[in-house]
């Protein structure tokens, strides 16, 4: 199941006043109801790390400012689940 799919159809369900059940959003030949449970989960992952990346980058137009050092920012990638050569990591 594409995730972008996925998206756009909890949004459509959102529109109409319901969220839609996950019955009806497996309705795809391959996409299972675990395949949906899955990909809310990741979907709603997507949202906590952008939410909180806000934070990470709070303050950083304010005079004063400092700079973080790039292994707090490997830290904070790290403390939120990402890993691996996209995001600068080596595990650990």
């Amino acid at each position: 199941m594409d995730l972008e799919d996925l998206r756009l159809a909890v949004y459509a369900g959102c529109r109409r006043g319901r969220v839609p059940p996950i019955a009806d959003l497996a309705t795809e030949p391959l996409a299972t109801r675990e395949q949906v449970r899955s990909g809310l989960v990741t979907l709603a992952a997507a949202r906590h790390l952008a939410l909180g990346s806000a934070g990470w980058y709070a303050g950083r137009l304010e005079r004063g400012y400092v700079r973080r050092e790039p292994s707090a920012a490997a830290d904070y990638l790290r403390s939120v689940g990402l890993s691996g050569t996209f995001w600068g990591l080596t595990s650990r």
